[in-house]
């Protein structure tokens, strides 16, 4: 049976202070800190090895006039969508029994650091920021399309917007998650939430023992051999998208597959423990302005 996602807020108390949400706790879930923590992360080193962790913060309902919207930050990357419709689709050719997706990923001037942002020259910037828009556009299609009822509005068109304010490596993990949240908010019918990991394998200490980094910064990535990003239905465990940038040999690929995976369920953990306080908030909020 399909998990459908519909956890609209109605509205907000005038008293209520809207919340980032908490940072995510440890991938084993007995250790793992309830909304409102202000402290943990994501942990993909060894117990013998223990490394950086991963702050992940999130919240929705943070743009007005759009049918939903989200907000997350992982790291040093941080990334703000917004969902429009379903709108009438004007051309009849292109109607179909299913709903259309118009996945749009836009770069702010200032998104990009360091060495990613290449070339001082202003066409040699504005290349690149096309390019890498293209890329990141076509990669949010593929990791949510699966997700989304699109049966659920034939001859409609959902759109969806993602700003990308800052962009430390982490970008193609965390506009899927940060739209996923965007459409749950929405409650436009879904499947399941998109949930997105993304892990590298490097050796800088030079002991020839690979690491496992969760979501590399770009200093990060600079010493990785390879980097996973995966993209993830965890209620039919099914992968809507994969990409390995780099090399990466066939048992280290199966290891970072695996933490990739586990990234991945305990994000999706967080993002569903959100929706629910924002739905029960919602909820009180109602009765109380009832009685």
């Amino acid at each position: 049976m399909a998990t459908l996602y519909r956890p609209r807020v109605v509205r907000r108390a005038r008293d209520e202070t809207p919340s980032r949400g908490a940072r995510i706790g440890p991938t084993d879930a007995r250790s793992h800190k309830p909304s409102g923590a202000r402290s943990g992360g994501i942990d993909t080193e060894t117990e013998e090895n223990e490394g950086p962790k991963t702050f992940v913060e999130v919240d929705t309902g943070v743009v007005g006039g759009a049918a939903g919207s989200a907000y997350v930050k992982v790291n040093g990357t941080r990334v703000l969508c917004s969902v429009r419709g379903p709108r009438a689709i004007k051309k009849s050719s292109d109607f179909g029994d299913e709903g259309a997706l118009d996945c749009t990923v836009r770069l702010a001037p200032f998104a990009l650091y360091g060495e990613a942002a290449g070339p001082t020259s202003s066409r040699n910037v504005e290349t690149r920021r096309i390019k890498r828009e293209q890329m990141l556009s076509g990669a949010l299609l593929r990791a949510i399309k699966g997700s989304i009822r699109l049966d659920r509005f034939p001859k409609s068109v959902l759109e969806i917007d993602a700003l990308v304010l800052s962009d430390d490596g982490a970008a193609p993990a965390v506009i899927p998650s940060c739209a996923s949240l965007a459409i749950a908010d929405s409650g436009v019918e879904m499947r399941d939430l998109v949930a997105c990991a993304q892990v590298g394998v490097s050796d800088a200490a030079g002991k020839g023992v690979p690491s496992f980094i969760s979501s590399p910064t770009l200093a990060q990535q600079a010493a990785c051999s390879s980097v996973m990003t995966m993209a993830l239905l965890p209620a039919s465990e099914t992968i809507s998208d994969l990409t390995i940038k780099g090399t990466v040999s066939h048992s280290l690929a199966g290891e970072t597959s695996k933490r990739c995976f586990e990234g991945c369920i305990t994000l999706h953990r967080q993002m569903r423990e959100h929706l629910v306080a924002k739905a029960e908030q919602a909820f009180a909020d109602l009765e109380g302005e009832e009685q």
